[in-house]
């Protein structure tokens, strides 16, 4: 229930993904 201390958790976790996918391996 600590979801609402954090609110940009899960966004920052969505940024890294996007960026990751678009960095060339």
């Amino acid at each position: 229930m600590h979801l609402e201390e954090h609110p940009s958790r899960p966004h920052q976790l969505l940024l890294a993904c996007s960026l990751q996918f678009q960095k060339p391996l």
